[in-house]
């Protein structure tokens, strides 16, 4: 099944906090403060600061401003372990990460498109060892305080996909920080992924604070082992 033409948004507003969150928030401040191999991000937009680092199970972009708070994007999520990564091919505005995961050889590419940019593009592929399908896989996207905890943070919706329509989102950030985000997914570039698992990524882009983006949907089939295939391809842009 081909993912379908995506072009009208649906739009609202809603005020939301950190009331409930999903397991995927549960104890996340705590992996992220003892992530391992921290390094800084070797491109940097206009304002902020970027990162990257691992935990047990993901490759992450943090996406810090000063001492207010921050953005953890989860690049890359393999369920049973991610053991390690390195740097691949680089340019001027982008860097290429080899991530080696029990589910097979990821590629993240992260790139900024333009020289200190306010405007960020993650794109994750998957070379699966054994085919597989997918239950549940996390949203890429957590608005956190200075202390990657959630509670204290606040916000407005206003777009966000609803069904067949465009992969977007349109938010602001109250607490801990002032600012606005969009954030869009390609999800034409999913094709692949969808005509082999027979899934349709209808509703896959949402918001439920303090998570934010794009997250897997369940498939029918399995995903074929020895085939790369686009798990993401996202676009962040920020003012602050």
């Amino acid at each position: 099944m081909r993912s379908k033409s995506y072009n009208s948004p649906t739009y609202w507003q809603s005020f939301t906090k950190t009331d409930e969150t999903s397991q995927w928030v549960a104890g996340l401040d705590e992996q992220l403060k003892h992530a391992t191999h921290r390094a800084k991000f070797p491109l940097q937009p206009e304002k902020g600061h970027l990162t990257i680092c691992l935990t047990d199970t993901s490759f992450w972009l943090i996406y810090s401003f000063e001492r207010e708070g921050c953005l953890a994007i989860r690049t890359c999520f393999d369920p049973q372990s991610i053991k390690s990564y390195k740097v691949g091919r680089s340019s001027e505005n982008k860097v290429e990460y080899q991530v080696e995961g029990a589910l097979g050889q990821y590629t993240v590419t992260i790139e900024l498109p333009k020289k200190k940019s306010s405007l960020l593009r993650y794109t994750t592929t998957l070379v699966a060892r054994q085919p597989f399908t997918i239950q549940a896989f996390p949203r890429d996207v957590y608005v956190l305080d200075k202390g990657f905890k959630p509670a204290a943070t606040e916000g407005m919706v206003y777009v966000t996909q609803s069904g067949p329509t465009a992969g977007l989102i349109y938010l602001s950030v109250t607490k801990p920080l002032a600012g606005s985000l969009l954030y869009f997914q390609n999800l034409t570039a999913l094709n692949d992924f969808c005509q082999a698992t027979q899934t349709d990524p209808s509703g896959s882009v949402s918001v439920k604070w303090p998570e934010i983006g794009f997250a897997l949907p369940t498939t029918q089939e399995p995903l074929p082992a020895g085939k790369e295939l686009t798990l993401s391809d996202a676009f962040l842009f920020l003012v602050t």
